[in-house]
């Protein structure tokens, strides 16, 4: 297995994972620090806990592919997320400016935070996998889910950029 952005490798040492960290701190020697290393298709289970929500989209789409990417098929990877509590609660608020994306902060030592729901987690990366991966609900952190890797390459049922001829007449008519 891969724990992918693993932070201090404590929980991957724990179940016996391999670790993907780009940016380790402290003594932390993962095993893999930059995902292009690490195989097509080489991993039957990977975890990635509470990382998603602390990379801005492009990188966050690319995580998503690349757990796609390094899973076999028939593979599995839990993935989880923080939700709405980055904002703190009333007793506590977090010390926090708005981000530029919905439901993100930048917190007050300059870091990003993203809140996922459980359909808004869901959605995202039914968006990026399509019917490449089936979605299930998975209990940890604020969203989780299982995605299991049914296809070896993305399948969308709609592709992104897909434009009719009827919208490109209407554009150029424009």
């Amino acid at each position: 297995g891969l724990d992918y952005g693993e932070g201090l490798g404590k929980g991957a040492k724990a179940i016996g994972f391999k670790t993907y960290e780009p940016n380790p701190v402290d003594d932390f020697k993962p095993d893999y620090t930059n995902p292009i290393s690490i195989p097509d298709a080489s991993v039957d289970k990977i975890t990635s806990l509470n990382v998603l929500n602390v990379v801005k989209k492009e990188d966050r789409d690319n995580a998503v592919k690349d757990i796609f990417r390094i899973l076999k098929v028939d593979g599995e990877a839990i993935i989880t997320t923080r939700g709405s509590d980055i904002y703190g609660d009333k007793a506590k608020p977090a010390v926090a400016n708005i981000g530029n994306e919905a439901g993100s902060v930048i917190t007050s030592s300059g870091t990003f935070q993203k809140g996922f729901t459980q359909p808004e987690l869901e959605a995202y990366v039914q968006d990026l996998l399509g019917d490449s991966v089936t979605i299930t609900k998975f209990k940890g952190g604020k969203a989780g889910i299982k995605i299991t890797k049914v296809k070896p390459e993305v399948d969308r049922k709609t592709p992104y950029n897909k434009i009719t001829e009827e919208e490109l007449d209407s554009f150029y008519a424009d």
